[in-house]
């Protein structure tokens, strides 16, 4: 489920992604990601050499918020940063259906 919308650290886009990206406009959202920032990172070792993966499957959406800041913090207990986000106003959009 990557896409560089959210995600600037991954290769080619994937299918799923785009399927996201897809119900993301029909739904009005607004993804809140810094794409320079990766929201997971792997560090894997073969013998005595480590290669750091970074990627971002992790991904805040929003509508109708305001969202002052979105900040990552790393997890000693997984693999996968923390997502903290600080809300503003939330504006409320109403149809009238005569």
């Amino acid at each position: 489920m990557h896409l560089r919308a959210w995600d600037a650290h991954m290769g080619d886009n994937d299918g799923r992604g785009a399927v996201i990206l897809d119900l993301i406009f029909e739904e009005n959202l607004i993804v809140k990601n810094d794409v320079s920032e990766p929201t997971r990172i792997v560090v894997k070792t073969k013998g005595t050499k480590n290669r750091v993966e970074k990627s971002s499957p992790d991904i805040t959406l929003t509508r109708n918020v305001r969202v002052d800041s979105w900040d990552l913090e790393t997890n000693v207990d997984s693999d996968h940063k923390w997502i903290t986000i600080e809300v503003g106003d939330v504006t409320v959009q109403v149809k009238t259906v005569r």
